[in-house]
């Protein structure tokens, strides 16, 4: 039964409260806070189905816009923002200033992992040392020094 109609209102089938703010069709009612629950504990189980509607909604997506997705999730930068500071690294890498080669052939998004912020853009491998130092200074300061002790 549905939701019975109280003042252009209708009552939540599940906490009785009468809410302007109540959803459904006329088989089920439920106001907007009960709703919430309901969602959260259906998307919790059914995370597969989530993620499978997630990704195929992702697939459809044009590479741009795919891309675009990409940087705006994990560093918080547009794709435009992105060509923006590849342009004005001429696109190059902020470190070495090599072009990006392997297979990629795109700069790395260089960003602090404690705070987040996006330092530049870099080429895979130096991209990777800063990782494999943990953007330790005291670790890559000392290996500059390991290498000028055993320059030639």
């Amino acid at each position: 039964m549905g939701g019975q109609m109280i003042n252009n209102m209708k009552k939540c089938i599940k906490c009785n409260t009468n809410s302007a703010y109540s959803s459904g069709s006329s088989q089920y009612s439920y106001c907007k806070e009960c709703q919430s629950v309901i969602t959260k504990q259906w998307r919790k189980d059914n995370i597969e189905i989530v993620k499978e509607k997630a990704r195929l909604k992702f697939q459809n997506l044009s590479a741009e816009a795919r891309r675009n997705t990409k940087y705006l999730n994990r560093y918080g930068i547009t794709l435009q923002q992105f060509k923006d500071m590849e342009s004005d690294q001429d696109g190059l890498c902020a470190i070495c200033g090599n072009a990006p080669s392997g297979k990629k052939k795109v700069l790395c998004v260089d960003h602090c992992h404690t705070t987040g912020m996006v330092r530049g853009l870099l080429c895979d491998d130096c991209n990777n040392v800063l990782g494999r130092a943990k953007d330790n200074i005291y670790h890559l300061l000392s290996s500059v020094e390991y290498l000028q002790k055993y320059a030639k």
